[in-house]
Formats: structure tokens, sequence, C-alpha cells
């Protein structure tokens, strides 16, 4: 289970709110009066709901765990229920009591029962059977996705498979052993000073101390504490029998194990639910008796410092050294909302020298991998076994993270078990689905520190991936071994040191090259409006009426009018009313850049969270005026794509799943001057290297752009261009340099001009009636695509080649029409005769592109090998 540690309290429910949560409370066999009462103070409500929701898992478990075919009662609960410790047994003590009120919470808490009662045996539950499941998980999943599905979201819970949590345990103990040397594992009792040496902190306290810093309800531990049971009785089971196995287990797991096995878990009902499944695991096998104050699961913050305010206990419990971390922390990036000066803290090695301006490392999970770090150093050594979100695998602002954890632990071994819904599959795989409800990828990491100074030569890492259906990763996942064959060594090298097996061909070679962020001054990330169907537009006149609604209408009429639902972070309804509304002055209708070939229209003041969500006003502000911008991205899934633009850039011009950036030609000061953008290095070391007077920006803007556009140069860092910003070397003769600028001049107006001349040169419109855009789809029989469900209307002739062109990560005739297609709310669109117009022209613009594209690998081809015609910075060929 994932469960975002967060700082605060959480609002109380509005009335619609809360009524929506007691009928769902209802449906669900729960019984919660108390917080179906709009607006009751806090504290109560908090309270009440934790024992409606305690009191119906605790039945559950007497229902499921019970004796069969025994009347589920108050008075059988009362006395089934193991004890889990305070304040939980106290409450439960108070819920199955008789009469607590005389009357209606009674009946209430019987309806709950006689509906627990109702459901069917633990076994019969899904997921079951297979092993794959605990009931009461199962349960509490689906009991929260109906109780409170925004809070399920918010606080991440989605609950580890079990074959995923018993992997990370086995690799764990795996690692103690053979990689630390600790005989037994996490079963060992050795002392600090039995592993550490004589000179270790409390050298009497136990070194395999076990922690769960996100423990949700328990899943790891209570891995933890089954293996521990399997490795120790079939030890025992060699050298004693039966009853006195049995005898050494009720002595061992009380008094050896439970006080080395802590969680930390922020949500109460599922600390309670923690403590309730450890209990009747433990009595399960063989331990009847065990005090609840045994369970050190405990409900608190992980990222939150200890401070005078806190518990005892909690103040106490953060005094441990933990050589063991294992868990599932949450993926959520709520960045500022749970900084303090211990996070600042944990992500401070991880940020140092970064350089960044923007970054994805206060996502909750790196602050958890930070804080599962900085425990093992603590503890002199150990090992940590987390399953976590996959970007820090291979992501590019995750670099001194890798370099971290190399530097800090001296093995480190990576599954990454993949499922971006966000991705394409892998070549070669027909699907890859994740293993959780999840969007983003997940890889299990483990690491192991050894006892003393780690070495001066970073940790090697070992890496291996799983493609294809959750069923499939599962099953590999329960099969895997600590050992198992398949896995490669990676060789993390700078400046990335990816934690991936992948090869980058000419990484050296391409690094002698400047990169986009150093011959481009100024650069960002596109507009980003939060609400493109509202703001962003097709035409100018549709744009002007959006504003002028949000003007006139109040917000109830303006949600309803554009099926405006929940505001966000970035976009409000009011927020946009009022930026519009202070400013009535001159035009701010800007086009801008949507899609390859698609300009479209905006209103644009550059005020962050108004009528835009995020308008990158540091770039964009350099487009009000007349300019060019190269558009491109630093990481994608997609293929490679460039595109130029004279209007604002959105933030997904050229890419489905990544953002990109612009890079303007121009720079405009405060008086509205402008000024190249272009920088120096690259426009003086250029015209040096050539023996030239002087190259201008506006013509190393075309030779970029050209060379971008090369099959030969996408073919030659194909691998490269996927995770970082295009470099660009410097022809060696002036003559290439004259001839791509030539062919960049020519590109840069097919893509960014009006181009309604070339219509004559592109498809017929075909059919009768109206252009609306219906259906599109393509015959290749009658090289034709067809807009209207009969098929009788569209545009011929269209090869399957042209049909096919992408620019980026899209299909730029397909995507063109679907875009004014049938879509949430409103009908097709009819083309009029300038839309017909201007898509005649882009099938005539994507034609003669791809004649300039193979012109340029012409020039460069008939120049010499790549080696011979191109050098780095300065000149700097060596090894080439």
């Amino acid at each position: 289970m994932t469960t975002p540690a967060r700082t605060g309290s959480r609002r109380s429910p509005s009335s619609r709110a809360g009524a929506r949560r007691c009928a769902a409370r209802s449906s669900a066999g729960l019984a919660a009066p108390a917080r179906c009462r709009p607006r009751r103070a806090q504290a109560a409500g908090q309270l009440a709901d934790l024992l409606a929701q305690l009191l119906c898992f605790a039945l559950l478990a007497t229902r499921w765990f019970g004796e069969r075919g025994e009347p589920l009662t108050r008075a059988l609960a009362r006395a089934r229920l193991p004890a889990i410790g305070a304040p939980f047994d106290a409450a439960l003590a108070v819920a199955l009591a008789p009469s607590i009120d005389g009357g209606q919470i009674d009946r209430y808490i019987d309806q709950c029962i006689d509906q627990v009662a109702s459901l069917g045996a633990a076994r019969e539950q899904p997921g079951a059977a297979a092993g794959r499941e605990d009931p009461l998980i199962h349960a509490y999943e689906r009991f929260l996705t109906v109780y409170d599905g925004a809070r399920r979201r918010r606080r991440g819970v989605f609950f580890t498979p079990l074959p995923a949590a018993r992997y990370v345990v086995r690799g764990a103990h795996a690692l103690l052993e053979r990689t630390l040397g600790v005989t037994g594992g996490l079963c060992s009792t050795a002392t600090r000073a039995e592993v550490l040496g004589a000179g270790a902190e409390r050298p009497g306290d136990p070194f395999v101390q076990i922690i769960d810093p996100a423990a949700g309800a328990g899943t790891f531990l209570i891995e933890c504490v089954r293996l521990c049971e399997r490795e120790l009785k079939a030890r025992w089971a060699a050298e004693a029998a039966a009853d006195e196995v049995a005898r050494r287990w009720r002595v061992y797991a009380p008094r050896s194990l439970l006080p080395r096995l802590v969680g930390f878990e922020i949500m109460p009902v599922a600390c309670a639910l923690a403590r309730l499944r450890l209990a009747l695991l433990l009595r399960e096998t063989g331990c009847a008796r065990v005090p609840g104050g045994a369970l050190r699961v405990y409900t608190t913050n992980s990222l939150a410092p200890a401070g005078p305010g806190e518990d005892p206990d909690d103040v106490s419990k953060r005094d441990g050294r933990f050589a063991v971390v294992v868990g599932n922390p949450p993926y959520a990036n709520y960045g500022a909302r749970t900084q303090n000066e211990l996070v600042r803290a944990l992500l401070a090695p991880y940020k140092r020298g970064l350089r960044e301006r923007k970054h994805n490392l206060d996502d909750e999970y790196v602050k958890f991998m930070g804080l599962a770090q900085r425990w093992v150093e603590d503890a002199g050594a150990g090992v940590l076994g987390l399953v976590t979100n996959n970007a820090y695998v291979t992501g590019i602002t995750h670099r001194r993270l890798r370099a971290s954890l190399r530097a800090s632990f001296d093995r480190v071994r990576v599954l990454d078990l993949h499922g971006d819904a966000r991705r394409p599959p892998d070549a070669g795989a027909a699907c890859d689905e994740n293993v959780f409800a999840i969007r983003q990828g997940v890889a299990v990491l483990h690491a192991a520190r050894r006892p003393g100074a780690t070495s001066s030569r970073a940790a090697e890492v070992l890496t291996r991936a799983l493609v294809g259906s959750r069923e499939r990763k599962l099953e590999a996942l329960e099969r895997a071994g600590a050992e198992d064959q398949g896995w490669t060594r990676a060789r993390p090298r700078d400046p990335y040191q990816f934690f991936s097996a992948r090869a980058l061909p000419r990484e050296d070679e391409f690094h002698r090259y400047l990169g986009l962020k150093e011959i481009f001054a100024v650069s960002g990330n596109g507009v980003k409006t939060e609400r493109d169907r509202v703001a962003i537009q097709l035409s100018r006149a549709a744009i002007e009426r959006v504003v002028a609604d949000f003007r006139a209408l109040d917000e109830s009429t303006l949600r309803g009018r554009y099926g405006l639902a929940a505001d966000s972070r970035d976009w409000s309804v009011a927020r946009a009313r009022a930026d519009v509304l202070a400013r009535r002055g001159a035009s701010r209708v800007r086009p801008l850049l949507y899609r390859p070939y698609d300009l479209r229209f905006t209103w644009y003041s550059g005020q962050a969270r108004g009528f835009i969500g995020t308008p990158a006003r540091p770039t964009m502000r350099h487009m009000l005026v007349e300019n060019l911008a190269l558009v491109t991205t630093r990481q994608t899934a997609d293929p490679f794509g460039v595109f130029c633009t004279r209007a604002l850039v959105g933030h997904k011009s050229v890419a489905r799943h990544d953002i990109n950036s612009a890079f303007p030609l121009y720079r405009v000061d405060e008086s509205g001057a402008r000024r190249s953008n272009v920088t120096p290095a690259f426009t003086e070391g250029l015209a040096a290297a050539l023996g030239l007077e002087v190259v201008t920006p506006e013509d190393a803007f075309r030779y970029i752009y050209a060379l971008l556009h090369g099959e030969t140069y996408r073919r030659r860092y194909q691998a490269l261009l996927r995770v970082e910003f295009p470099r660009i070397p410097w022809p060696r003769a002036p003559a290439l340099l004259a001839a791509l600028t030539r062919l960049g001049a020519a590109l840069i107006e097919l893509h960014a001009g009006d181009n309604a001349a070339l219509a004559e040169r592109g498809p017929d419109y075909v059919g009768d009636g109206p252009a609306i855009v219906e259906r599109v789809r393509y015959c290749e029989r009658r090289e034709t695509v067809w807009i209207d469900r009969a098929a009788s209307r569209g545009f011929s002739p269209i090869s399957r080649a042209l049909w096919e062109t992408r620019v980026g990560g899209y299909q730029v005739l397909r995507r063109w029409l679907r875009e004014r297609g049938p879509r949430a709310g409103r009908p097709g669109l009819e083309l009029d005769g300038a839309a017909i117009t201007r898509y005649r022209a882009i099938a005539a613009a994507l034609v003669q592109s791809e004649e300039l594209r193979a012109a340029i690998d012409r020039e460069i081809a008939s120049a010499g090998p790549w080696t011979e015609v191109f050098c780095g910075r300065a000149g700097d060929d060596a090894d080439l």
C-alpha cells in the first residue's frame, strides 16, 4: 500500500460530500452516523470515521478468520478479536459493548453485524485461493473506492500485490545473508557489535531492525513474519520434534522478531488494520497471546521531523537504527506541501549541482528513498527493498539520485516492471500492463551497504526488465529467486548514470557538440492552458466569444456552458474570470502552435493561474513580437520531432507524451527591442572554425533546423535524442554550411509560413455536399481519406506514406482531421473553404518537406563520412 505522508489535517467535508459518503458507507455495510451529519466538528468527525471503519474490519476479521458456523455477534467479536494495542483496543471495546447510547447507534452497529455476517468465508474472497490477495486488504481497497475514491487517489492507496511484496522481502533477506554475511538474514538476532564490530553505537541492540516507512495495511511486515516463520521452522524441524518447533516459535516471535519489526503509517485505519492482520497472522502461526503493545505499527508521518509536541512513543521509535527498509512508498508529486527541514535535507544530495529549472525530485517516493538511504547509512550497514515509480531509472533529472545511491551502497539491483500507461510498449511486446492500477511505471530497487566505510568505487548496478501482461509479471515475481539468471550489468556513466543496460552509442562524440541550451540563451517549456477546450480555439472569433462569455457570465453558467467540473491547483473559473476582467484593453488574442501545422488562437495575458494556467511567460514573452522559435523535446517516448513557429508554443506541440521546449531566435528587452538569442559561443565559434568573417544568428538557426531534419543525424543519435536535447556539430566546410542554411530556410518557410499557395499541389477535395468531419478513415486502394460515414467525401490522392507521415508524436494528416471530428459534447465540424485549402496545403508541405530532408542527407553524404564532415566545439575531433 502506498500512503503519502502529509502534514496538516483534511478539510471537513461539505454537506453534499458527506451525504455521498454516508450513502457509500451504507452500501458498503458500514455504520458511522456521526460522519453523515454535515459540518460536524473535525475532530469528532475523524474519530467517528476511524471507529466506523475499524469496527467494520474487525467484524470482517471475526467473520472470515473465526470458527466456521459460529453466528457473528458482539460477544463473539469481543472474544475472538486479538489485542492490537492503544488506542484501538479501547475504541473497539466501546463499539462492541452493548447499549452505547441505548438506541440509534446500537441499531446501526447491529445492522452492520448482520451485513458482515452475510458475507462469504475468507477462502471465497477474490484472489484468496490463488494466494494473490489477503481478503481483508481486498475488502479495504474495494471499500475505499466506494467510500472515498478521492482520498484513495490522494493518499495513494494502491495495495502491493503479494507476489511483489514477497519478492521484495526475499531479496532483502538474501542480500543480508549473501552480501552482508548476516547468518539468518531477516531472522537474525545478532547484535550490532557482532555485525559492525566493537566500536558500533548501541552495540547490544539487534542489528536487523526492519522498518516499512509507509506501512499501509502491513503487507511487507506480514511477509517478513511469514519468511521468518518458514525459515526457522524448517531449520528447527531438522533437529527437534513438532511440539518443540512450535514452542520455539512461540518464544521467538514475541521476544526476538516483533521488537525488531516497525511500521509507520499516516492513515489511522490502515495502521489499525496492519496491527489486526499481524495479530491474526501470529495467532494462525501458533502465538495465541501477543500483547497489543508488541505490535509496533505507529500512526505517524514518516516525513515529518520529531517536534516538541510529538507523542513520546513517536520520539522513541525515531531513535532506532534501521538496517532493513522495505515497502512501497507513495507516488505523488505534492512538492512544497510536504517540504520541511527533514525533507529538504533528504533531497539535498539528489539536487546538489543539478542546475535544472524543473525536475521530478519532489515526488513522495523520492523523499522516501532519501529517508531509506539515510536510515541504512545511520545504521552503519544494511539493505533496502522498495517498490517505486520507475522514473528514477532513466530520468534525466534523477542523475544525482542515482549517483548518490551508487556512492552509498555497494550493490544495487533494479528490476524494472515497466507498465507506464503513457509510454508505448517496447518493440515486440504485445502489451505492457502495470502490476498496480496506476499509470506510472514501476520498478523494484534492492540495495546493500556492507559494514564499514564503503569503497571509493561506486556500486555495481544489475538491471533486469519485465514487459508484458500483469499476470505474467506477477507469476515471474512469485517464481523469482534472489540470484536468478537474466541480470545484466549496467555501466552507469556521467553525465546521466542511467540504471539501465541500454547502450547509448556515440555518447562521447555527441557530448563534444554544443547543446541547444548552450546555443540559445533563453528557452523554456511551452504554454500549458490546463483547459485546452476553453483557452484554445480554432479561430480568432471563437476565442473572442469565449473571453466575452468569461467577462459576462457568472461562474455557474460558465461551468455548465463549457463543461467545467472541478477546478485544479493551476486553473479555476474564478481566477480565469478575474484575469480577463482585469485586462480589457488592447487585444490579447494570439496565434498558438497547438500541433504540427495546426495553428490556433488563445487569449494571452501572461498571468500565471489566470485564463491560462501555466503561460510560460519567461520564454513566451519573446514570442509576442515578430520572432521565430524552434520547438523540440528533451526526453520523449515518441519518435524525435522538431518544428518551428512564429506563434506562441503549446506545451505538447510536437510530442504526445512529453512536454516540449521552445528556443526563440530573438530575445526582447524591456524597451521592446530585439536582439539575438543565439549565443556568441555558437555563432563566433562556427565562424572561427570555418574561417568566415561572420555567421548571423538567422543562418545559425537555419543550419540547426536543417541538420535536425536530416535522417542521417537522427539515425546516428537516435538513442541520445530520446534522453536529452539535440547537440549540434560544426561543419568543416563553408560549402556544407551554405547548403544546409539554404535548405533550412526553405523548411522554415514551409513550417512557419502561410503556404496557402501550396494547396494547388496538394490532394483535391472530392465529393458533394458539406465537408462535415464525421468519421476519419483511410482507403489505401483509392488513396483517399474519407471524412464522412458514407465514405463519399474526402481528400484524394493521398499515398499511404503521406498519410502515415509523422512529426514527433503526431500523424499529421490524421490528427488534423480528427481534432475537427466529433468530440464529447459537440458534433464534427464543417470544413469551410479556408480549412479545405489549409488541409491541402499541409499535405503538399509534408511532401515538399520530405524532398528537402532527402536533399539535406544528400548534401551531407556528398561531403564525405560523418567524422570527416563534422567536428565538435573548437574543432575538437579527437576520436570521433
